[in-house]
């Protein structure tokens, strides 16, 4: 009985482990949309930046769609919508065709007798979802949910079609997004090049962008396997430069430079570095402790019931067993407390000797070497 109970036991413990690391994976970003036909652009909010072909003088919300393959894609019998419970709301019709690697826009004006692309809704500034639908009415072609928008800002993919979704400060509405330039680095250097124990290291590169501003740019360094950040301060002109914590000889360290300019766009010195700090540092350690507190919700009341199922309590035969088992109950007490202390007492130490280690592996820096 106790083998069944301890097997069930480990297979809710495991559910749980998985189900955690599932919601951890459900929290990531969603993957870009089909390779052929995807959602590229739209903006919620547009005062002046594209007014209305068939409306002169209104400047209504528009969608765009991108057309990723060498061949022609008509969009008949397709749906648009921005209702994820409503997937037939607005139903393509018309011999709208999208050429190779062509773009398509659609007017969210909630004036369908305009033409086939004018939708019969439009869109809220405040966010909502945006679905492309296939004629079965069911199928998720792509979709997106924002959140809210600002006027005459357009939030579209970058690289088209299979890229993240950003911010553009210069919207392309019926072009691509690849004309958009990100942030430049050059000039990457430290100082010292070789420096001595304890001595900080001084990181600085220019930074530009050709279209736009400078808007973030960051220091990423690690000594431990955990990823840190500082903020670069311009330091005059397109200057940029943030320094290192001085740490024991011997130490290495790894260190890049990203920059982020108010098209969203992030540039990063070694290119192909992660644009942020990536699962492994913060986002690791915070998963650790939701599956650990999940785990310890879950796990203790039933191993607390298992317990009480085996070694149920049983009422005292009378007054003498009464005084005789709180003798022995405050005598385990005292033994209990007294190793508790000692437990506590060696935690405490041990957790000394980690945080003295963990310091010193957090000021770890480049090491000492001769040139």
């Amino acid at each position: 009985m106790k083998k069944q109970n301890l097997l069930i036991l480990l297979t809710i413990l495991v559910i749980t482990l998985s189900l955690t690391v599932g919601l951890a994976a459900a929290l990531q970003s969603a993957p870009a949309g089909t390779p052929s036909l995807s959602l590229n652009e739209f903006m919620a909010d547009n005062a002046t930046t594209l007014e209305d072909p068939d409306e002169p003088g209104e400047f209504p919300d528009w969608l765009e769609l991108y057309n990723n393959s060498d061949t022609p894609v008509n969009l008949a019998g397709l749906y648009l919508t921005d209702d994820l419970s409503n997937t037939t709301k607005f139903q393509i019709t018309g011999s709208l065709v999208i050429s190779p690697y062509g773009f398509l826009l659609f007017y969210a004006d909630d004036e369908t007798v305009q033409g086939p692309q004018h939708t019969n809704f439009k869109l809220s500034a405040g966010g909502e979802a945006l679905a492309l639908v296939a004629a079965d009415g069911s199928t998720i072609l792509d979709s997106f949910t924002f959140g809210p928008q600002s006027t005459d800002i357009s939030q579209g993919r970058f690289p088209d079609g299979t890229g993240d979704w950003y911010f553009f400060n210069a919207p392309t509405p019926g072009g691509s997004n690849n004309t958009l330039s990100a942030p430049v680095i050059t000039g990457t250097a430290r100082l010292p090049l070789y420096p001595a124990a304890q001595e900080p290291v001084q990181i600085s590169a220019y930074i530009s962008d050709p279209d736009g501003t400078v808007v973030t740019a960051t220091l990423y360094y690690s000594s431990d396997g955990l990823l840190k950040t500082k903020p670069l301060h311009n330091s005059g002109g397109n200057l940029y430069a943030a320094t290192i914590p001085g740490a024991p000889a011997g130490t290495q360290v790894q260190y890049y430079l990203g920059a982020g300019d108010n098209d969203g766009l992030v540039t990063t010195d070694p290119a192909g570095a992660p644009a942020k700090a990536p699962p492994g540092s913060e986002e690791r350690i915070k998963w650790i402790a939701y599956g650990v507190l999940v785990l310890i919700m879950v796990g203790l009341p039933l191993l607390m019931s298992l317990f009480l199922l085996q070694n149920p309590i049983t009422p005292p035969a009378g007054i003498g067993q009464t005084a005789a088992a709180e003798q022995a109950t405050s005598g385990s007490q005292a033994t209990a407390a007294a190793q508790v202390n000692q437990t506590t007492t060696a935690n405490e130490t041990a957790t000394g000797r980690a945080q003295q280690t963990t310091v010193a592996l957090l000021t770890q820096i480049p090491p000492s070497a001769t040139p």
